[in-house]
């Protein structure tokens, strides 16, 4: 059985842009088996929201997420809070969406001041 989802999905992963709009229904709308919108907390095109402690999706390979959201609905993963939302997503939803956030372009970083004791431990390595 597990072979069979690993094989459906790599499949599904492998087509083209109007899969990925699928993948922006659930994004947007959540699924008809009760997940919720992935925007509510990882936003529209998979930004995250890193002070909340929630995950850049933007950019990501689609078969790392794929991998992800099959090990929070199987519990290989725990995560309370993705655990259910991930099951309630069927195996062709999951890859749908995880071919949509890999095509986000993922936000610029801010510009920040580098630690200078970072910078002196990396010019050491």
């Amino acid at each position: 059985m597990r072979l069979g989802i690993v094989i459906v999905s790599l499949a599904l992963l492998t087509a083209g842009p109007a899969f990925a709009d699928a993948g922006l229904d659930v994004v947007m709308h959540g699924s008809k088996n009760g997940a919720p919108a992935c925007s509510s907390c990882h936003g529209q095109t998979g930004a995250g929201q890193p002070q909340a402690g929630i995950p850049r999706l933007a950019g990501l390979n689609a078969r790392y997420i794929v991998r992800q959201l099959e090990g929070f609905a199987s519990s290989a993963r725990a995560n309370s809070v993705m655990a259910p939302i991930a099951s309630a997503l069927t195996a062709a939803e999951r890859a749908a969406v995880a071919k949509y956030f890999s095509m986000q372009v993922p936000p610029k970083a801010k510009d920040a001041t580098p630690d200078p004791k970072l910078v002196a431990a990396g010019a050491a390595l």
